[in-house]
């Protein structure tokens, strides 16, 4: 029985080989994508899953409150003091806790070698007790035990000291001042670890050189990462409802402690902390000051619909080709029947048709995965592979897409009676047509859907990479600072300022694309009573001529000048959005008034006009600036567009002598920019490939009804031609069913997608608004692409000789 299925089922395979063509490209490109889609989804669902306490382990966040009870600010990092303080009242519930602070652009010499990482963390000793990072050499409880001590990667020992054995023991000096002993060897980070390292110092180094005080007293600081182990059984809903009391008391002992008052304001009004789970943290949240940029749960809801509806796809040309051939195979149905075949027999038949094909596919899926998977990789920045979990997954796949691809002709055909069939096939071809027709609407509704989420995603980085900011980004050069240039500022612009290809030079804490996470909170001085501000302003720390260096324009006072011997000292510039926020009206208003910021007691002596300092994502935030001398981290250099090249080296050499036991490195502020929106580009992207796979693949089941339509009018083709019917009235005769098809669809997947986008686009402070035309186009572009896909068919059928079809009527 079986070898007659295979022997019937290849022949009607090699009979066909058009339609078995189709047929498998179709399933293997649909299958490809669904399976690279698949494993970036196992991948994100993945992260921090391999932790042994991973279901106990919770981060710590904070935010901080507007007047009105709004939050202005939610950090993914919080103070040093709050994890000791939480370990301290709730033995019960936290078994362990650990804080960990970032180091980037470290400077570290083994030997004679200087080099700088970005990999660097500092962690509290319980690191290898709460997080699973297999440590191959050194103890978890003792490894960061002890001050001026660090933990290596496996890479890493191999890079510095050839070994892991040859490792333990040796120095790695700390940016000149401490020398670190390496006490223990960890495996590398995994990839889908929500933090990674290279380095990891012990943070009683830290301890040890700013003192305990600092770690005790700082609720300032807000940039540690601060996890806890709570013990079993123990519910995290217990500390959340402890957590307004014990800011309460510990904040008001502090302002007693500083102040010796308590707080006007009940410390839990105005901040808060919050628990997130491990788990939850890398598709869940998207703070400021996260370790890295995390996925996006959204993301892959889409990614697992765009997967589904392109196999889903691909299963429908299956099934409307097959269906579409059935008449050529209804009359063997009805022989076989009056020979004895029973329905569960031909059922058997078809799904084993299906089944091989589906095989045959699932080969070709392969093959174009392991193909595609290294750039695919590349673009997605991940490290996919098939693995024995592909596998099981690709039998399960294979599976589905054999029973959603042969189901329908499967019951369908099987169930007609053997002297329906025989007699008369017209009694089920109506209903098989609009079935079809059905199915082909739904293909061009996902496909357009598709097309439409590319244009308008695309429409929205567009309209982010070429809005007016506020400030001239292009042709400025960003480049790291150091003690020496910030004591010697003035010196070095001198120095920069000789070459004429050098029109600007400013310092600042941070510059345009970065968070404003600091604010110093401040009192209003223009009453009779001070006056506590009711909003967070957010501060940022710049020299002289920042402001100027970006074109930032005033709309009233002037910028600071080194003309006013107080403006390092007692001078302030607000946004436009810090005047609204202050009440005063236009910003004119604001010359002249006093406030105090930061324990420091000033004039506001101008206004800029709002611009976007952070990402178009988010609302323009009240800024104060004011000049300091100390936080200069980075230098911002705008250059000429000519003679790019010179000017760099130019740098380069200053920038040698400055910082010789640094590499030099730039960065153009423009280019800063646009990797703000990553996410947004690589969504926009993953669109646009499978949009296209998806029209694709509908085209090809369009090309096999298409041929079939033609083959099936060839001899109405013939009579019309006699008749003297022109090739363009035929062409148009079969290509119009087909365009009305992708109508009826567009009609369909508008409303649909201008939702689903609209919804999307919630998440933005700046948006465009969906234009008709990106709808008309995409129904343009299917309509075409629909219309010359068929029109090879139609043209072919019309060309061809009458004589040659009707000669033997």
């Amino acid at each position: 029985m079986f070898r007659s299925y295979l022997k019937i089922a290849l022949r009607n395979l090699l009979r066909h080989k058009g339609y078995f063509f189709i047929n498998i490209l179709g399933l293997a490109i649909g299958i490809s994508a669904c399976i690279l889609i698949m494993l970036f989804v196992q991948d994100e669902l993945g992260y921090d899953q391999f932790h042994a306490n991973k279901d106990r382990i919770y981060r710590v966040t904070r935010n901080w409150f507007n007047s009105d009870g709004t939050v202005s600010l939610h950090l993914a990092r919080i103070a040093p003091p709050i994890g000791p303080l939480l370990a301290n009242d709730y033995p019960a519930g936290i078994e362990k806790m650990v804080r960990i602070r970032s180091d980037y652009n470290t400077l570290l010499k083994v030997g004679d070698d200087h080099f700088i990482e970005d990999r660097f963390l500092w962690a509290g000793e319980a690191f290898f007790e709460i997080f699973s990072f297999p440590l191959l050499r050194g103890d978890p409880a003792t490894v960061l035990s002890k001050p001026n001590t660090v933990v290596l990667t496996r890479s890493t020992a191999e890079k510095l000291f050839g070994g892991i054995d040859a490792s333990i023991g040796k120095i790695i000096n700390y940016e000149g001042e401490n020398d670190l002993i390496v006490t223990g060897v960890a495996e590398d980070s995994p990839h889908n670890s929500h933090f990674k390292f290279d380095y990891l110092g012990s943070l009683k180094t830290l301890i040890q050189k700013w003192g305990s005080d600092f770690f005790a007293t700082n609720w300032g600081r807000n940039n540690y990462g601060t996890y806890l182990l709570f013990a079993e059984n123990f519910s995290a809903d217990n500390l959340r409802a402890q957590i307004p009391g014990f800011l309460d008391r510990h904040l008001t002992q502090r302002s007693l402690e500083e102040r010796g008052r308590a707080p006007t304001v009940q410390p839990s009004k105005t901040t808060m902390l919050h628990l997130q789970k491990l788990m939850d943290i890398h598709l869940h949240s998207h703070l400021n000051s996260e370790w890295e940029a995390n996925g996006d749960i959204t993301n892959i809801y889409l990614f697992t619909a765009i997967a589904f509806f392109i196999l889903l796809i691909a299963c429908i040309n299956f099934m409307n080709l097959a269906t579409a051939r059935s008449s050529r195979r209804i009359k063997e149905i009805g022989m076989r029947k009056v020979l004895g075949a029973q329905r569960r027999q031909l059922v058997y038949q078809f799904l084993g048709e299906s089944i091989f094909m589906s095989l045959v596919a699932m080969l070709a899926a392969v093959i174009l995965v392991e193909i595609a998977t290294p750039y695919f990789n590349q673009f997605a920045g991940k490290d996919l592979r098939l693995n024995f979990d592909s596998v099981i997954y690709l039998v399960g796949l294979l599976i589905l897409v054999s029973f959603l691809a042969g189901s329908y002709p499967a019951f369908y055909l099987s169930r007609f009676r053997p002297i329906t069939v025989i007699r008369d096939i017209s009694t089920f071809s109506s209903g098989r047509s609009f079935f079809r027709t059905t199915l082909v609407i739904f293909q061009f509704t996902i496909s357009i859907s598709l097309i439409i989420c590319m244009g308008i995603i695309h429409s929205q980085i567009e309209y982010w990479l070429n809005k007016d900011l506020g400030y001239k980004k292009d042709h400025l050069v960003l480049l790291r600072s150091s003690a020496e240039i910030r004591e010697n500022l003035s010196s070095v612009k001198a120095q920069l300022l000789q070459n004429p290809n050098i029109l600007a030079v400013a310092g600042s804490r941070l510059v345009p694309t970065n968070h404003l996470l600091n604010s110093w909170g401040g009192r209003r001085l223009d009453g009779e009573e001070p006056q506590p501000l009711q909003f967070r302003l957010a501060v940022q720390e710049c020299d002289y001529d920042f402001l100027d260096t970006y074109q930032i324009p005033l709309v009233a006072g002037r910028y600071f000048s080194q003309e006013y011997g107080t403006d390092d000292s007692s001078a302030y510039i607000l946004n436009e959005s810090a005047v609204q926020e202050l009440g005063w009206g236009d910003p004119q208003n604001a010359i002249g008034r006093e406030l105090e910021y930061g324990g420091r007691r000033g004039r506001i002596v101008g206004v800029v006009k709002n611009f976007h300092f952070e990402s178009l994502r988010n609302e323009i935030v009240p800024i104060i600036f004011l000049i300091t001398k100390d936080s200069n981290y980075t230098i911002s250099v705008r250059i000429r567009p000519e003679n790019v090249q010179a000017t760099l080296g130019f740098l380069e050499n200053i920038w040698s002598r400055l910082r010789s036991q640094y590499p030099f490195e730039y960065r153009f502020l423009d280019q800063q920019y646009h990797d703000l929106y990553q996410s947004e580009i690589r969504l926009g992207d993953v669109f646009a490939i499978f949009s296209v796979l998806a029209i694709f693949i509908a085209c090809l089941g369009l090309l096999g009804l298409a041929s079939f339509t033609a083959e099936q009018k060839t001899k109405e083709i013939g009579i019309r031609k006699v008749l003297g019917a022109s090739v363009i009235r035929i062409v148009a005769l079969l290509t119009k069913e087909f365009s009305k098809w992708i109508l009826i669809a567009n009609l369909i997947a508008w409303p649909v997608t201008w939702y689903g986008m609209q919804q999307w686009l919630q998440d933005f402070a700046y948006r465009i608004d969906m234009g008709i035309w990106i709808f008309v186009i995409s129904a343009l572009l299917a309509l075409a692409v629909a219309i010359l896909t068929v029109s090879y068919q139609a043209i072919r059928a019309a060309m061809a000789n009458p004589i040659d079809v009707l000669h033997y009527e």
